[in-house]
């Protein structure tokens, strides 16, 4: 079974370290009532995104966000970087942004095999 490494908001700016096989999964808060949702840039020749989801709050309630959650397989060794940014499609100004430097390292068991 592959092993699942979770980001939110907290690893913005940050870097995780995620073995070949295993699944990245991001999840950051999305407030579309307000406008403001994620733009996911491509992301990097490491990493293949398998899901997009958006979940609303529990309480629906209009100003409240909910989550937006990115699944991630490793496509083979490397770094990059996840790169986001919120903001309202009808504002030409730049929204708050989100980066998150990956590294894939090679399965140290595969590599022993």
């Amino acid at each position: 079974m592959s092993a699942i490494v979770r980001a939110t908001e907290s690893d913005d700016g940050q870097t995780v370290e995620v073995q070949t096989g295993s699944t990245l999964e991001l999840q950051l808060q999305e407030n579309p009532t307000n406008g403001y949702r994620w733009t996911l840039s491509p992301p990097p020749t490491c990493l293949c995104l398998v899901d997009d989801k958006f979940a609303p709050p529990a309480a629906l309630v209009p100003g409240r966000p909910g989550s937006h959650t990115w699944r991630f397989r490793t496509a083979g060794p490397g770094t990059g970087t996840l790169e986001l940014v919120s903001a309202r499609s009808w504002e030409s100004a730049p929204g708050r942004k989100y980066a998150l430097k990956v590294v894939v390292q090679a399965d140290a068991a595969a590599s022993n095999e």
